[in-house]
């Protein structure tokens, strides 16, 4: 490690240290002992001096400036006492309380209260309440709390919205004209019931020589949205729709994603077409791109071509389109079994969609990865490969989806994890994604599956944004980018640009390949941050919306499996995907940890709590402000060995 000073951002614990994430790919990250970071807090751009090797796998350092504040508000809890007023932050980037006046005296205010803090000083760290957004607990409060604490915003600015307005409803003649006209070709779409902004249609053809010909059709946003406009500019501030338990907080305008930007509707629309030669044998040969327009024939739904699938019978409109169909599904099966056959991992996690109505939740549905499912998603994954390897044959730069290998420890962390449920996993050599695959095969079916594919995942790398190529892991794939939502993704945008720039085989020329060079890097890094930010409030959202619902069935009683054991205890999942918290007082015995095979063993009885039993539980308690679900054991329904 160098002993010079280092640019780059800080990761704060809220125990009171931190680690420093340099800018530069090829050095490691740093460790901050409590005491030497200063005010910098997560997210902040630091200047750190490298001081020691230190005693674990990280150098030691400490923060000699600060030099970009990244958080600027936070939102939490108002505590008020004689000793003055403090702001507990709904999030943990902060790692401690925030001052602000004295609110004690002010009627505006409450104990309690959750409210938004502007921060003026940050060290200490001192703020200024700038919005108060309610009781804590109040599903107003916590709804407002949510977009605040992650930045979302429903309200696009109004010279967003009125460029937006200014698009056409339909394509111009000319541009039409322009392009590959495909009007005559039989293209779908399938997407959820209730979706509006519809970015992919699909079409099958049989060639002369038996094989396939795949045709993937992606809405041409940036035919529309150009660099420079304020409708990019706020795309790239967005960077990702975030999909909230009862709501979307769209990238763009519906007037544009419901309008000209999707394929809803029986009207052309402008597309840029990946079409895949694909083999009987589900093998991609060839692949080709056009700038076309398509007039779709037939929007359907996952709910309708299962339907269909299952039954045979053949209802509008999709009588229109229903020998593709089959033609569809046989082909995305054999491409789907010669991914699964290369390694790709395949999870099969447990997963809902909540029906609301005025912020309440109606309805828990079982989200059910079915055929209509798998057919979309194989055909998505082939495309994106296919833009890919074109773009990277050609020395374009690239944005790439890359999913790297999981660190050593944590491949050993899995391994010693699914020895105590009787698998193993060979640690020899590098790990392969066929590696975790043959214990989510052997687990299939059995009642420990869904907690082992829970923690496989926990143990995966997180994929992200890349200007560099490091594959895929969980795909198996050696070259990867997202191509197929340009609506509700930015990456993708940015790939059909680059895309648009090199299909008429004119090539990139030298200063637009330096100008991409140079912007990538950073986009990547943001977008992967935004990515990560959406996915956290759609969690949090959908739990606090479960957490509300299952207020009322405090003293029922549910059934749950474990999905992980600890010394205090083990957590369980309800039917809705819901953890709750048995805590070791809640049993009925006193029970010892073993950390051998992760189980609770009763001193008394004997009884040995494994991952994966069933039991049946009273409802304890529910605590939205905190997040948490306590459990009261009522009986052991099934254990794994019984």
């Amino acid at each position: 490690m160098s002993s010079k000073k280092l640019e780059g951002k800080i990761e704060r614990h809220e125990k009171g240290y931190g680690f420093f994430i340099p800018d530069r790919d090829d050095l490691e990250d740093i460790f901050i002992p409590p005491g030497r970071l200063r005010s910098a807090i997560t997210g902040d751009r630091v200047l750190v001096r490298y001081t020691a090797s230190g005693r674990g796998k990280n150098p030691v350092g400490e923060v000699l400036s600060v030099l970009e504040r990244d958080v600027k508000k936070i939102v939490g809890t108002l505590r008020i006492s004689r000793d003055g007023s403090v702001v507990i932050p709904d999030s943990v980037r902060l790692g401690r309380t925030v001052r602000v006046p004295d609110q004690s005296g002010s009627s505006r205010v409450q104990d309690g209260d959750l409210v938004e803090v502007e921060i003026e000083n940050y060290q200490p760290l001192e703020g200024v309440i700038i919005d108060v957004l309610g009781e804590r607990g109040d599903p107003k409060s916590e709804e407002k709390l949510l977009l605040k604490k992650y930045g979302l915003n429903p309200d696009f600015p109004v010279e967003v919205e009125k460029e937006a307005e200014k698009l056409s409803d339909r394509p111009q003649p000319e541009t039409i004209q322009a392009r590959t006209d495909l009007r005559d070709l039989e293209v779908l779409t399938i997407d959820p019931v209730d979706a509006k902004d519809l970015d992919d249609a699909v079409s099958v053809n049989v060639t002369g020589g038996g094989n396939f010909r795949i045709g993937v059709h992606i809405t041409d946003v940036s035919h529309y949205i150009k660099e420079g406009s304020n409708l990019d500019a706020e795309a790239r501030r967005r960077a990702t729709s975030t999909y909230l338990a009862d709501r979307v907080i769209p990238m763009f305008p519906k007037s544009f994603s419901n309008g000209i930007g999707s394929l809803g509707g029986e009207t052309e629309r402008l597309v840029l077409s990946v079409f895949l030669i694909v083999k009987p044998s589900g093998k991609v040969i060839e692949y080709e791109f056009e700038e076309s327009v398509i007039d779709v024939d037939a929007c359907l739904s996952y709910q309708q071509v299962d339907a269909y699938l299952d039954t045979g019978e053949v209802k509008p409109p999709l009588d229109r389109v229903a020998d593709s169909i089959d033609t569809m599904v046989t082909i995305s099966h054999r491409m789907r079994a010669r991914r699964m056959d290369r390694g790709s991992l395949n999870f099969d996690l447990p997963e809902v969609r909540l029906e609301c109505h005025e912020g309440e939740v109606k309805e828990i549905i079982p989200v059910e990865h079915t055929l209509s499912h798998q057919l979309i998603e194989e055909f998505m994954i082939a495309a994106n490969e296919a833009v890919a390897r074109y773009l990277t044959n050609r020395n374009i730069p690239m944005l790439y989806r890359v999913h790297e290998p999981p660190p050593e420890e944590d491949v050993e962390a899995f391994a010693r994890f699914v020895q105590g449920l009787g698998y193993s996993v060979d640690t020899e050599g590098d790990i392969s994604p066929a590696d975790f695959q043959r214990v989510l095969d052997q687990a299939e079916g059995e009642r420990e599956e869904k907690v082992i594919s829970w923690n496989m995942l926990r143990s995966l790398s997180k994929a992200r944004y890349s200007p560099k190529n490091f594959g895929h892991f969980g795909l198996a794939s050696e070259c990867y980018c997202h191509f197929t939502s340009p609506i509700r993704r930015y990456p993708d945008l940015v790939i059909h640009r680059l895309l648009k720039e090199v299909i008429d085989g004119s090539g990139m020329s030298d200063s637009k390949r330096n100008s991409w060079s140079k912007r990538l890097p950073e986009l990547a890094e943001y977008t992967t941050e935004m990515e990560i930010n959406a996915t956290d409030a759609e969690r949090e959202s959908v739990d606090v919306k479960l957490l509300q619902h299952m207020e009322d069935a405090v003293g029922e009683e549910r059934e749950v499996y474990i999905t992980s054991i600890m010394g205090f205890g083990c957590f369980a999942q309800l039917e809705n995907t819901l953890e709750g918290l048995l805590h070791v007082s809640s049993l009925n015995d006193y029970y010892v940890y073993n950390e051998s095979d992760f189980s609770l063993i009763g001193e008394r009885t004997g009884h040995v709590l494994r991952i994966g039993d069933r039991l049946r539980v009273k409802i304890a308690r529910v605590d939205i402000p905190s997040r948490e679900l306590d459990f009261e054991l009522v009986e052991v329904l099934e254990d794994k060995n019984g």
